[in-house]
Formats: C-alpha cells, sequence, structure tokens
C-alpha cells in the first residue's frame, strides 16, 4: 500500500543540520549569520515553552521582559512572530521574526513577511534566500521603542534556533 503525503506535515527529510542561520533583515537587506553556538541550551529550552503557548494561540509575556508581549503560528515548517509593546488589550507592533527551516518552505513564508509588511522593506519578494533562514521585519512600533534593540538580536537567534530544534530529536546541540 502506497503512503501519500499529507501536505499539512513537514516532509521527512535526510538528516542534514546546519549549525549556521543566515539572518536577512527585511528593511535593510543586510545578511549576517547566526550560529548555533551563540545560543545556550537553556535559552532553547525556555524559548520552546514560550513557542507551546503561543502556538497553542496564546498572546505570552516574553520572560525576563517587562512589557513586551508574544504570539505567532505556524505552517508547515515555518514560523512567525510578533514581538509586541503594551498590554493584551493594548499593544503595538515591535518585531516580526519569521523562520524558514526548509528545505522548501520558506517561498510563502517570506510573501507573506513582505505582503504584509507596514514599513518599506529593502528585499524583493520575489527572491527568497534557500532555507534555512530567519528574517526580521522591524514594525511601526520599533521606533517608540528604542530599549528592544538592546535585546531583540539575542532573541531572534534564539527564537530561530528554537525553531530549527522544536519538534526534532535528536535536538542540534551546540559545538
Amino acid at each position: 500500500m502506497r503512503h501519500r503525503h499529507n501536505p499539512q506535515l513537514p516532509e521527512k527529510r535526510e538528516n542534514r543540520m546546519t549549525n549556521v542561520l543566515q539572518h536577512i533583515t527585511l528593511t535593510t537587506g543586510q545578511i549576517a549569520q547566526l550560529p548555533r553556538g551563540a545560543v545556550a541550551d537553556d535559552d532553547i529550552a525556555a524559548c520552546a515553552e514560550l513557542l507551546d503557548g503561543v502556538l497553542l494561540g496564546g498572546v505570552l509575556p516574553l520572560p525576563d521582559v517587562t512589557g513586551f508581549l508574544v504570539d505567532g503560528s505556524h505552517y508547515r515548517d515555518d514560523l512567525k512572530v510578533t514581538l509586541w509593546a503594551g498590554t493584551p488589550l493594548r499593544r503595538l507592533p515591535v518585531l516580526t521574526i519569521g523562520v524558514a527551516r526548509g528545505p522548501t518552505s520558506g517561498v510563502a513564508l517570506w510573501r507573506e513577511m513582505h505582503r504584509s509588511a507596514r514599513v518599506p522593506l529593502g528585499t524583493d519578494a520575489t527572491s527568497p534566500p534557500p532555507e534555512p533562514w530567519v528574517v526580521d521585519r522591524p514594525e511601526p512600533g520599533a521606533p517608540r521603542h528604542p530599549e528592544s534593540a538592546e535585546w531583540t538580536e539575542r532573541w531572534l537567534a534564539c527564537v530561530g534556533w528554537t525553531w530549527m530544534e522544536y519538534g526534532r530529536s535528536p535536538p542540534i546541540h551546540r559545538s
């Protein structure tokens, strides 16, 4: 009996893991490398707990940072999360992060990150990079919360690597 591929489920793929994520800032087109070794395993575990709640539809406070919330969703191997400043009833978007762990899932997320932008972007919606990647898109609330710039890059790396390992066994261990 042949089994059909369910398009809602991530495809099984070779165990080809990466130790570096490509990071693209959509407003500038700037590209950087995020090594797995830069994110502590304890931070990955804490971020995975946060993602558990977010992916169940929650709008959750960002641990250890007062006044910021997170929500998000996933589709197949893509994750999209938004960082908000404020309260659940009165909030302003600060940063949206997209993570595509691949191997071919990122096209739709890349286009969605461009289509839903409320700020000018410096990247082309029709030219996504090869997966895996993490992108950030500053939102209209970013200028009102410059203090977030002190920690959002570290948080972005943590979200990216958490998603790369989320639901996978065995996890990627840093070298």
